[in-house]
């Protein structure tokens, strides 16, 4: 330094901190190279995660705790004053309950050091939002440091400063994001928290909870009818249906299976013979949305025709039965619906005809597909690429950017319109694995004339297709979803049958806000509407905020119709979204609650107290006026005046 001193005002701009004391230091000082970087990665290496450096402790846990600086606790009291009010906050504290520990893991940062000889030392800054650093620590003079206390399952982003003697901070670095993982003890690609069985790679489910995972046992639901039994005569092997009569001859299905006989079929009228599979070929790789052929009915009673074919898919790593359906229309080929079939993953598949008896055929055999790799997803994360909302977004309005939370997942649904799905407020969805909007100019609707007449006559956000993953079969979910400019007032919500192709007015399962920006769906597994239909833990549902012909001539329709001109198909670029403004003050505080109470409460009390001193002070300024008042004394704001100070001026008369 050598007494060179900076201009004051430069200094402070280049450097961007906020200290207004003189600065007598050499202005090189600065992140070494302008970016933090990782040590050994290289000149041209910008500062991110080193990832062979990750490190997750899933053993390890972080309860919350909040401490208060008593020195940097300003009230204005004295320390008496101050305990006597501490004391009784403590025992109000101490009965509050404490939050329940849950998984932490930690990150191991690295970068390059600074050359410049008035380094100090360097700050780690981290928060759950993309710029937001709500989290910093001073690291001392080192190059690495190992952050711990993460949540599972949350995006953190860091960046670094590097500072001098005199407080100086260079500005942050470049910004790097890491999400941390779910535990997986036994490596089974199942998080613990979803796995029955978090050591044993083999097994994830125990759907009767005996102890025994559903690969081993042979009876998964318990209703002591063996899976095999179930899975020939078309029973679900992950519902206990032993008391049911499928064929309506008085005995139960589990009586049936203990005599022998056939649980779905009437002694009186043999059934069709089993169909023959058409395609798609064994093995073949099919698209997500494959057509799946039978060959022709045949049944030996005269005069009986087809009525009916059931179609079952199973997913062939665990069996699971992704899709069920037992359809009137589809008698020899069906289209598998959007969102049922995961990509990349094999599956078997078959199906059996029925009778105008409603007596069914044996199921045929079973034929294996594997579905290619999503094109439209490349970044696998169940969102359309040409559908992702590219702009930051707070659609429910919680203060925290829909991008950083695991619980809401949001797609375009046109030109500057977006929506998001969350499953915040329900305690047995377990995730959203898929979403994507499709305009209703593509939907199937020749079935009949019936089905098209049925169909709303525009969708202001399109067609919504949702999957969702449920704690349980057969769960019940509720999910609020997020537009981000409000539904029409006239708008209803209606589910779309993909097998049938008709429509259906769901707007009894359904509560729109009152300022229509928000509408919160009740949807059962297995239930109508999903189109698996099946219990199976999965939800797929097709289905939208549609305004019907009637309705048009309104003028809340005519304005809603003036801005649904754009869906999906001419979406290429996402553009603004309209979502609300976010809370700033909530992203300050969220996570600190407890010390910015603490604070304020403090802050309140010194305040009561100066206040009610001010008081006491200004009451007795009062009696002093009234006292000097009677005995003649001048009162002035500054204090009192003598009467032998008052020069008195003679009346010259």
């Amino acid at each position: 330094m050598n007494g060179l001193r900076i201009n004051r005002n430069k200094v402070l701009k280049y450097f961007g901190c906020r200290s207004r004391r003189s600065l007598s230091l050499t202005n090189r000082f600065r992140v070494q190279g302008s970016r933090l970087r990782l040590k050994g990665a290289g000149a041209a290496s910008r500062f991110r995660v080193c990832s062979s450096e990750f490190r997750v402790n899933p053993s390890s846990s972080q309860k919350a705790q909040s401490s208060v600086n008593s020195t940097k606790l300003v009230t204005g009291l004295s320390p008496r004053y101050f305990f006597l009010f501490l004391i009784p906050l403590l025992f109000a504290l101490c009965a509050l309950p404490l939050p329940a520990a849950y998984a932490a893991a930690s990150v191991e940062l690295e970068w390059d050091p600074n050359t410049e000889p008035e380094l100090v030392g360097y700050k780690i800054y981290w928060g759950t939002s993309s710029g937001n650093y709500t989290s910093s620590k001073d690291v001392g003079k080192t190059t690495t440091y190992t952050l711990t206390g993460l949540d599972e399952g949350k995006t953190y982003y860091f960046a670094a400063t590097a500072y001098d003697g005199s407080s100086n901070e260079s500005g942050y670095s470049n910004q790097i994001s890491y999400t941390v993982p779910y535990s997986d003890t036994d490596g089974d690609g199942v998080p613990d928290y979803q796995d029955a069985f978090p050591s044993d790679p083999a097994e994830t489910i125990d759907t009767d909870g005996d102890g025994t995972g559903n690969n081993a046992d042979p009876d998964d639901d318990g209703d002591k009818m063996p899976d095999t039994w179930e899975n020939q005569y078309g029973f679900n092997p992950l519902i206990d249906d032993a008391s049911g009569d499928e064929d309506g001859d008085g005995l139960s299905n589990l009586d049936e299976y203990y005599a022998g006989t056939n649980p779905v079929a009437s002694q009186d009228n043999l059934e069709p013979d089993a169909p023959g599979l058409a395609a798609p070929a064994n093995n073949q790789v099919v698209e997500l949305t494959p057509l799946l052929k039978t060959g022709a009915f045949f049944d030996p009673n005269s005069g009986d025709f087809h009525s009916a074919t059931q179609w079952r898919i199973q997913r062939q790593s665990d069996d699971v039965c992704v899709f069920d359906i037992t359809s009137e229309y589809s008698l020899t080929q069906i289209d598998v619906p959007k969102l049922i079939l995961d990509d990349n993953v094999a599956y078997s598949w078959q199906a059996r005809h029925y009778d105008n008896h409603g007596t069914p055929s044996p199921w045929s055999a079973k034929r294996s597909f594997t579905t290619q790799v999503d094109p439209d997803d490349t970044n696998s994360n169940g969102i359309p690429d040409e559908q992702e909302v590219t702009t930051p977004s707070d659609l429910d309005g919680d203060g925290n950017w829909d991008s950083d939370q695991n619980t809401i997942k949001c797609v375009m649904t046109g030109e500057n319109q977006s929506l998001g799905i969350s499953f915040n407020d329900s305690s047995t969805v377990v995730g959203i694995e898929s979403i994507s909007a499709e305009n209703e100019n593509g939907i199937n609707t020749s079935a009949s004339a019936a089905s098209a007449a049925s169909m709303p006559n525009y969708f202001p956000f399109g067609l919504i297709n949702f999957k969702l993953i449920m704690d349980q079969p057969g769960d019940q979910a509720e999910i609020t979803i997020y537009f981000s400019e409000p539904a029409p007032q006239d708008g209803r919500w209606f589910k779309y049958d993909p097998i049938e192709a008709t429509w259906t007015d769901y707007s009894s399962q359904t509560d729109f806000s009152e300022d229509r920006y928000a509408v919160t769906l009740y949807l059962e597994d297995g239930g109508d509407g999903d189109a698996d239909g099946i219990a199976n833990g999965i939800i797929v549902d097709p289905s939208g905020v549609g305004v019907s012909a009637s309705a048009i001539g309104s003028s809340a329709g005519e304005a809603a119709a003036e801005g649904a001109t754009c869906f999906i198909s001419t979406a290429s670029s996402p553009g603004g979204i309209g979502e609300k403004q976010v809370s700033s003050v909530w992203k300050v505080i969220h996570g600190r609650e407890l010390a910015f109470g603490l604070v304020l409460l403090g802050l309140l009390k010194g305040i009561a107290i100066v206040m009610r001193r001010t008081k006491q002070r200004w009451e007795q300024i009062q009696r002093r006026y009234e006292m000097y008042h009677e005995r003649g004394t001048r009162f002035t704001a500054n204090g009192l005046i003598s009467p032998k100070k008052v020069k008195r001026i003679k009346n010259p008369l």
